[in-house]
């Protein structure tokens, strides 16, 4: 695709075309999963059941009261270090 414009444009436009494809690789790779996970609650329960009411705090397993805003930046850090290098 021709661009026009100074070299800095252009190197600005020819990164966000190319990290464009990797989130769609990436999504493509983890759509199947995104809608269809579902947590077996029940081994987890059991382990902290086992645990103290200090090893729960550090162990926190409640996948109710996970704050989803920093669950999704760590995912979204994991993706960028991990698969997109």
């Amino acid at each position: 695709m021709p661009v026009i414009g100074n070299s800095k444009l252009v190197e600005d436009i020819t990164k966000l075309q190319k990290a464009k494809t990797m989130v769609a690789k990436v999504h493509e790779t983890v759509h199947p999963f995104s809608d269809t996970w579902l947590f077996d609650a029940k081994r987890h329960q059991y382990c902290n059941s086992l645990m103290s009411s200090e090893e729960q705090e550090i162990f926190f397993m409640d996948v109710e009261k996970v704050d989803h805003s920093i669950a999704g930046q760590q995912i979204v850090y994991g993706i960028q270090k991990y698969l997109l290098g």
